[in-house]
């Protein structure tokens, strides 16, 4: 009981790390062979890239899957939204695991982007999956966001299988929510403003929504410093340098969001526990206290119970005594009766005709099970096989199907099964049975009287290894001579190839 309420109480902590999403997105995820290029064709989808299309070059080597792809004339990711930075490639599994497989990047020239378009080459330890490419605040989130631009198409090949893939974003993903102060004013005044100063603002505010300040000081801290001074090599014209440091800002970032949000879930979870402790001690003290209480009621309780026994006992004795007293006197009053009324010979009447009336219920009880069991056995027989009741008897047709094949005279293993209501029915009874075996029209008639006879007589050997006595059992082969209907189809014919047992008018 103590368990129970425990576990019970842990649910909402063990379902903290548990979030739901209430956006889907549904593609295809792919399985692709070992040692097989596979082109995947990638589209853009309708709300961000509805004219946008691409390639993805698949391949499996042993326990790793490489994969190129090569798109062109995608907007820059920050037309996509105010938080939007860059755009990252994702392999999703069909249980919900997303791989970051990296940044995409798009040319720094357009002309050169709609002639060539961008590639990337990256990897993957997965073999199903599918290939999503959406637009994030930077290229280290954990999770993707809602805004998927590319997403992969199936593939009709031989080798390769594709499923439904249902992808639910939750997680880090709303980060148009989580950035609360956007600010992309630096890159609308300078259109060279790089694009990893804006990843590392934005990786900063994501830490900060996640409480880093409080949580993960030492990442956040040094996160802020790198990006003041990436800011300030670029203001001073030095854009390589700025472009690594902001990078380095962006890693920081990342770590100190990833710290962060661990270290308050714990704490959560620790006051959670600690309340969930409280009320434990609470429930155990009331407890102890309805246990009390339950044993003073159990206590009065079996004391009352006691005696009750007590007295019943007394009772029972009572009317033992009575009715021992009572069957003593209504012997000695009979006995009384038959000394004033029956002599000697009357009581040796009496007994014989016992005895003759226990002999007849004896027999009519017999022969009423005898009739019940032949009753039984012949609703088991027609429900088993097709009969009817002629003025000989009861005809039982045996199917073509009870035999191995159509040519077979050999019963299946089922058949025995079949038939073992039937023997034991001509058991049952007094009467005789008639076996006759039937053909089709196929062969000769010395073929078809052969057949009938063999499969009449496989019958008849199964009845008799059944206990059936051979003195009542005849065996007939008719051959073609007796159709039930034509035999111009299959059908026909393996309805024509049958044996016939009648059991002769003489059944109860």
């Amino acid at each position: 009981m103590r368990l129970f309420l425990l576990l019970f109480l842990l649910l909402p902590v063990l379902g903290f790390a548990f979030q739901t999403s209430d956006v889907t997105f549904e593609t295809v995820a792919m399985t692709y062979p070992q040692g097989k290029k596979v082109r995947v064709p990638m589209l853009g989808t309708e709300r961000f890239a509805k004219n946008i299309k691409g390639e993805a070059v698949v391949e499996r080597r042993k326990s790793v899957t490489l994969i190129s792809i090569d798109i062109g004339r995608l907007a820059p990711a920050s037309q996509l939204g105010p938080a939007a930075a860059t755009y990252v490639i994702w392999a999703i599994t069909p249980e919900g695991i997303a791989d970051n497989l990296g940044e995409f990047r798009i040319r720094d020239s357009e002309t050169l982007d709609n002639w060539f378009g961008s590639e990337i080459s990256t990897s993957t330890p997965h073999r199903t999956f599918s290939l999503i490419i959406t637009a994030e605040p930077h290229y280290l989130v954990s999770s993707p966001s809602r805004l998927v631009v590319v997403a992969n198409q199936g593939v009709r090949e031989a080798g390769v299988s594709g499923n439904v893939n249902l992808i639910s974003f939750a997680g880090d993903s709303d980060y148009e929510r989580i950035l609360v102060a956007p600010d992309p004013t630096a890159k609308s005044k300078d259109p060279k403003y790089p694009v990893e100063l804006t990843m590392a603002r934005n990786a900063i505010e994501i830490a900060r929504y996640y409480e880093a300040e409080k949580y993960a000081q030492n990442p956040y801290r040094l996160a802020i410093e790198r990006f003041e001074q990436a800011e300030a090599e670029y203001r001073t014209g030095n854009s390589a340098a700025s472009r690594e440091i902001a990078d380095l800002a962006i890693r920081l970032a990342a770590k100190a969001r990833k710290l962060a949000s661990a270290r308050r879930r714990a704490e959560q979870e620790r006051l959670l526990l600690a309340e969930r402790d409280e009320y434990l001690a609470q429930l155990e003290d009331e407890l102890r206290r309805v246990k009390t209480e339950i044993e003073e009621t159990r206590s009065t309780v079996t004391d009352a119970s006691r005696k009750l026994a007590q007295i019943e006992q007394e009772n029972r004795q009572l009317v033992a005594e009575n009715s021992r007293l009572q069957r003593e006197l209504n012997l000695l009053q009979r006995e009384l009766e038959l000394e004033r009324t029956r002599t000697g010979a009357d009581c040796e009447k009496l007994r014989t005709d016992n005895e003759r009336l226990k002999q007849e219920l004896s027999k009519a009880s017999e022969s009423m099970d005898r009739q019940r069991r032949v009753c039984y056995l012949r609703e088991l027989v027609m429900k088993n096989f097709e009969t009817r009741s002629t003025p000989r008897g009861l005809s039982v047709i045996i199917p073509d199907t009870v035999f191995s094949g159509e040519t077979s005279v050999f019963l299946q293993a089922e058949g025995g099964y079949l038939l073992d209501p039937l023997a034991e029915l001509i058991i049952a009874t007094d009467a005789k049975a008639y076996i006759e075996g039937h053909s089709d029209s196929r062969g000769t008639k010395q073929v078809q009287l052969k057949f009938s006879k063999d499969r009449a007589e496989a019958v008849y050997r199964y009845f008799v290894s059944r206990g059936v006595a051979s003195e009542r059992l005849q065996v007939f082969a008719a051959g073609a001579a007796k159709p039930l209907v034509t035999n111009t189809s299959p059908q026909g014919r393996s309805t024509n190839r049958r044996v016939e047992v009648l059991i002769s008018a003489g059944t109860p």
